[in-house]
This record gives structure tokens, C-alpha cells and sequence, in this order.
């Protein structure tokens, strides 16, 4: 006996239940996306958690004093150390600041639930938020998007103190891959590289356009990629429970921000995990490569959520798939190419034994895959939100090549720092120049987004 000539319909048990289209059936998708949502998310939070006391409770003890010192003094020695930077933070700020507004066709509903119980009820669930990315049940899976609204939609309504949080994770941001860019280079000495790195990521289109809005997820994606990244890096230096819970705590929101995330947190451990096993085999990689093996277990978390959070009740209402007119649309630009060939020249150093594969490489490959993910999904056009996690680790690339390549012989030369910086200055402003001969500009991405804030 067989089963030979058997046909099994796999949305067979649609049939058992109400179809989706009528009240019962609304009601049935309506209270299993609340109950997913609630059990998975619930999860995920008591994970951060647990990491987090275990981050905290492995961390190096420090005098109360000589914290006290350390919380005093830092700002003040930050600005003295960096006062052009400094500067173009707050420039920066006033002019997301000033332009800020509500008044955006996505954000205008989102924003209505706020005043619906007059300002009294400030800790209320916001329908619109859940809706648009926990019961969206068109194949995407993004649950923690937008959340960040969230959170400040029930400590104030001013849409300009939103920005002002927005300007804060994009220094954040800046500062972070800072100090990453100096860990893989191990260049701490060279001056102005916190200036560069702020130049290069805040005057892209792509960072315009995420973050002079409200209503893109790049933006929490990209903070939680770059503090992946900083925590990573200090990881591999330094090794530590407290950095290897801090890697896993970033990568775990990263994830569940937006259906690709999981590309950028899992391929630099895959790329790390199959070299070890090239050169030592799989069981020793495994072994001796902890974190990484923790990372990679985030593609069949990821998976799992998914099914469960947006594939079961996407078929189930059977309403079709997110789809964009301009999927496979692809637009480079030197920046993209530079990605790539800079990938290319390391791969082949490391083929020819020249140098070693190391946590850029990864985060190259991520960067890569990743923008290959958009282009069959969404296209790629490179002055979109979409593509704000490749600018950042462009932005890296373009920095470890002045810190490691350029930077070091003008160096020998001359022991005049602000002859370093304003070379590397002139660089800077010779890739903003050629961004500015691009079709897409970031002055004219933010001269839009005012002008549809300002006339919504």
C-alpha cells in the first residue's frame, strides 16, 4: 500500500474554519494576532531582560567616585575634544527639529489615537501602531517596528520631541560606529575621525529620508545594527559576558524590526563559524565560537516567529503579498560601488594570505547580501530609507581605509594633527560632492519631506 495519487491541499485547514472575510472570521485573525504577538514579543522581552542582569551582573565593578567622575566629566571632555563635531550635532538637531510636524499622510492616524482619550490615558495600547505592523497579515513580519513611537506616544504628543529623540539615535549611532571604525582599524590616535564618520552617514539621502521622519523602521534597525557592531567589535577584543550578552540583546530586537534584519545579525557569524571550520573543522568552530553559535540560532528563531506571527495568518486571510512596483529596480552609487570593491580587495588579500578575516568582512558580506535581499524584494534604489544599514557599513569602509591606509603614512610625515584632519576633511568633501552629482541628493530628499510636512 502507498500513498500514490493522494492529493493533499496544504491550506486545507482553512476549510474548518470561518472564512476570513466574514464578522466570526475577523474576529477568529483578530484575537490570534493579539495572542501570537503577546506570547512571542512577551518572550523576546524576557530574554532582553535576562540578558541584560546578565550583562550587568558580570560587569567589571567601578567606584561610585570614579563613576560619578566618569557620568561629570565625559560630556564636557567629548565637546572639548570634538567642537567642530559637536557643532554639527546641534546644527543638525535644530534643522530636524524645526521641521518636524505631524502633518505626514502615514503618521496623521497614528497620531489621532493619542488625543482620542484626551491626553487621560497616556499608557493605552495605540491600535494604529499594533495594526500597522502586528496585524498588517500581508507576509510581512516587522512586530517591533515603530515601537519606539510607541513608547514616546505615552510620555509626550509633541511631534518635535519625537524628532528630538530621532536626532539623539542618529549621534548615537555616529559615536558608536566611531569607536567601531577605531577598533578594527586599531587607530585611536588619528584626530577627526568622529567629524568624518558624522559627515559621510548624516549627509546621505538615505539617512534624510529615515530620519527626518517618523515613519520608516530603518531607523531602529541601523541603532541596533550599530550597537551590534561597537559590542561585537569589543567582543573580539576583549571577550567578556557583558559584551556577548550586549551583542545578542541588539541582535534580538534587530530581527524582530524588520522581516531582512536577520541578514545584517547572522552573516558576519556564518562568514566567522565557516572559516573556523575550513581551517579547524565543525565540531571545533562550534565549539569554540560561543557567541557566534548564539547568533546563528537567531535564523531559526526568526523563522519560527515568522510562521507563526505572519505566515499562519497571512494565508489564512489569503489577501496577498506587500508588494512594491519596483521590485529588481536597481540604482548604485559610488558608495555602492566602493562596498563592493572594497570587499573584493580584502577577499582577495585574505585568499592570498596578505591579511585575515576579521568582523568587517562579515559585516561586509552582510551589507551585501542584504542590499541583495532589497533588490529581489523591493529594488534597490540607493537613496531609499531601505538601504540605510549598507550606508552605515559603506560609511565604515570608507573610514577603516582612511585610518588604516591613508591616514598612517601622512602621519609619518607630519605630527601637525590638524593637517591629518583637514586631509582627511578634503576626502570627506570629495564624496559629498560627487553624492551631490547624483539624481537623488540628500538637500533635496529633506527639501520634500518638509515641503509634504508642511502642506500635508
Amino acid at each position: 500500500m502507498g500513498f500514490q495519487g493522494v492529493a493533499i491541499d496544504p491550506t486545507a485547514w482553512r476549510q474548518a474554519l470561518p472564512p476570513a472575510d466574514s464578522e466570526a472570521g475577523r474576529a477568529l485573525l483578530h484575537t490570534y494576532n493579539n495572542i501570537s504577538h503577546a506570547i512571542v514579543i512577551g518572550l523576546v522581552l524576557l530574554i532582553v531582560a535576562w540578558l541584560a542582569y546578565d550583562a550587568l551582573r558580570h560587569q567589571q565593578p567601578s567606584t561610585p567616585t570614579a563613576t560619578q567622575a566618569r557620568l561629570g566629566q565625559r560630556w564636557i571632555q567629548a565637546v572639548t575634544n570634538h567642537p567642530i563635531a559637536a557643532a554639527l550635532f546641534v546644527a543638525y538637531t535644530i534643522a530636524m527639529v524645526q521641521g518636524a510636524s505631524w502633518y505626514h499622510p502615514e503618521l496623521i492616524g497614528w497620531y489621532r489615537d493619542i488625543f482620542s482619550d484626551s491626553l487621560l490615558n497616556n499608557f493605552s495600547l495605540r491600535d494604529g501602531l499594533i495594526s500597522e505592523t502586528m496585524r498588517s497579515n500581508n507576509y510581512r513580519f516587522f512586530p517591533l517596528a515603530h515601537q519606539d513611537l510607541h513608547i514616546l506616544s505615552w510620555l509626550t504628543p509633541y511631534a518635535k520631541v519625537w524628532m528630538l529623540v530621532n536626532a539623539l539615535e542618529l549621534i548615537a549611532i555616529a559615536i558608536l560606529t566611531t569607536k567601531s571604525v577605531q577598533r578594527l582599524s586599531r587607530n585611536h590616535r588619528t584626530a577627526g575621525t568622529l567629524l568624518i564618520v558624522s559627515l559621510l552617514l548624516f549627509f546621505h539621502p538615505a539617512t534624510g529620508t529615515s530620519f527626518f521622519q517618523f515613519i520608516y523602521c530603518e531607523r531602529m534597525l541601523t541603532l541596533c545594527f550599530a550597537g551590534y557592531i561597537f559590542f561585537y567589535s569589543r567582543y573580539n577584543q576583549e571577550g567578556g559576558r557583558t559584551n556577548q550578552n550586549l551583542v545578542l540583546i541588539c541582535a534580538l530586537l534587530g530581527v524582530f524590526i524588520k522581516d531582512i534584519g536577520f541578514i545584517l545579525f547572522t552573516a558576519p557569524p556564518l562568514l566567522t563559524l565557516g572559516a573556523a571550520a575550513l581551517s579547524g573543522g565543525w565540531r571545533k568552530a562550534w565549539t569554540n565560537h560561543p557567541l557566534e553559535r548564539w547568533l546563528c540560532s537567531l535564523i531559526g528563531i526568526t523563522a519560527i516567529a515568522y510562521l507563526v506571527l505572519s505566515l499562519i495568518p497571512s494565508l489564512y486571510l489569503d489577501g496577498g503579498a506587500f508588494y512594491q512596483d519596483k521590485q529588481f529596480l536597481f540604482e548604485a552609487d559610488p558608495r555602492l560601488i566602493a562596498l563592493i570593491a572594497f570587499s573584493l580587495i580584502r577577499a582577495i588579500l585574505i585568499q592570498r594570505g596578505r591579511c585575515q578575516l576579521g568582523l568587517i568582512d562579515g559585516l561586509n558580506a552582510s551589507a551585501l547580501a542584504y542590499a541583495f535581499a532589497l533588490f529581489l524584494s523591493v529594488g534597490y534604489p540607493f537613496h531609499s530609507f531601505w538601504t540605510l544599514p549598507v550606508q552605515l557599513v559603506t560609511v565604515m569602509d570608507l573610514t577603516v581605509v582612511w585610518l588604516s591606509v591613508i591616514a598612517p603614512p601622512l602621519e609619518a610625515r607630519t605630527r601637525k594633527p590638524s593637517a591629518i584632519t583637514l586631509a582627511g576633511l578634503g576626502l570627506t568633501g570629495t564624496i559629498l560632492w560627487m553624492d551631490s552629482k547624483q539624481d537623488t541628493t540628500f538637500a533635496k530628499q529633506v527639501t520634500e519631506i518638509w515641503s509634504t510636512q508642511e502642506h500635508c
